[in-house]
């Protein structure tokens, strides 16, 4: 699975956008690594890459939401906890199985399509809420 950056991931908020467009460019990365057959160092070093950059966007989205009072908080950081122990199992799993079609199936599933879904549905939520929060202000 590749995930292609279109304008329907997009939400608005420039410091997520580009957030998103690394972590998806990352996610690429790593899945066509594994499809070439790169040496595990290399498919390892992009797994840590994918991992580490994760728990930092979600920190500054949550940072965000906090700031503008996003009412939907706590759950939202739930979301993201959950999805950062299940990168963290499926590159447990990555580094003492390797890349065999199994690991990469559940890693287009449990983080591709997680990372779309969440952008579409949730995030889009943070950046509706966070225009709402800037028009107040304004008036």
């Amino acid at each position: 699975m590749v995930i292609t950056w279109s304008e329907e991931l997009e939400v608005g908020i420039e410091t997520m956008d580009m957030q998103h467009k690394e972590l998806i460019e990352k996610f690429n990365t790593l899945m066509n690594a594994c499809a070439v057959g790169k040496g595990q160092e290399e498919l390892e070093s992009a797994l840590t890459f994918l991992c580490d950059y994760t728990v930092q966007h979600f920190s500054d989205e949550e940072a965000l939401q906090q700031q503008i009072g996003f009412p939907e908080f706590s759950r939202h950081k739930q979301l993201h906890d959950g999805f950062k122990v299940t990168v963290a199992n499926l590159a447990t799993q990555f580094k003492q199985d390797g890349p065999s079609p199994a690991i990469l199936d559940r890693f287009s599933v449990d983080v591709g399509e997680w990372l779309i879904k969440h952008i579409k549905r949730e995030d889009m939520k943070v950046a509706s809420y966070s225009s709402h929060v800037l028009s107040m202000e304004q008036n």
